[in-house]
């Protein structure tokens, strides 16, 4: 009149299901795979990245693979080379430096040296500003550990000019930069990419002199 589980019954159905379960993950897992569906991709990345041609190629990217994992690391560029190498990065958008022999190298961008300026300050008057005319100013810049590759090519630049610049403000990304360059704190020097970056209250002007170029 009535069919009951045993003991042993009940152990294997609740196995059996289980097995089951995970079969059907596992085939739905490799028909994903076959078509390119899935998978984990660790992007090392920095500000000029984050605000330049990265956020576009992730976006190609997700229509592409849209069952894929994508993880963002922010790392200076020289710790993203060796991440790469060392395999625990897929991939780093980096600012151009010495890379080890190991690497593939894409060139996505080269862009000249812009100034950031408060909206009244006085040079933002001016059309192009050279750059001896930034002697005297404060500088907001990212710190010395984080822009160690970049920080050398404002150096560089200023000292042609005839002057050391004063980093008195070291932060720690670009969001930070815009705003206390935006609340008159000081001046920045900053890649184009700034130009699309940057909120409405900064005034972004080119230098007179040929700038250097960031890759």
């Amino acid at each position: 009149r009535q069919v009951r589980l045993t003991e042993a019954g009940k152990a294997f159905f609740s196995q059996a299901r289980r097995a089951l379960a995970q079969l059907d993950q596992t085939v739905q897992i490799a028909r994903d795979v076959g078509r390119g569906f899935t998978g984990h991709v660790n992007v090392g990345y920095m500000d000029f990245a984050i605000y330049g041609p990265m956020p576009s190629i992730l976006a190609r990217f997700r229509q592409e693979f849209p069952r894929a994992k994508v993880s963002l690391h922010r790392r200076r560029s020289d710790e993203q080379s060796i991440e790469v190498a060392g395999q625990r990065l897929d991939i780093g958008f980096t600012v151009h430096h010495r890379f080890g022999e190991s690497l593939e190298v894409l060139l996505l961008t080269r862009e000249r040296l812009m100034l950031l300026l408060p909206p009244d300050h006085r040079l933002a008057a001016l059309g192009c500003v050279p750059v001896h005319e930034l002697a005297e100013e404060t500088f907001v810049m990212g710190s010395r550990r984080s822009w160690q590759i970049f920080l050398p090519t404002v150096e560089a630049f200023c000292g042609r000019a005839g002057f050391a610049p004063r980093f008195a403000y070291e932060v720690d990304d670009g969001v930070a930069i815009f705003s206390l360059v935006a609340a008159g704190i000081g001046v920045s020097v900053y890649p184009a990419c700034a130009l699309d970056a940057a909120h409405g209250g900064l005034a972004i002007r080119p230098f007179a002199e040929e700038p250097p170029m960031v890759e």
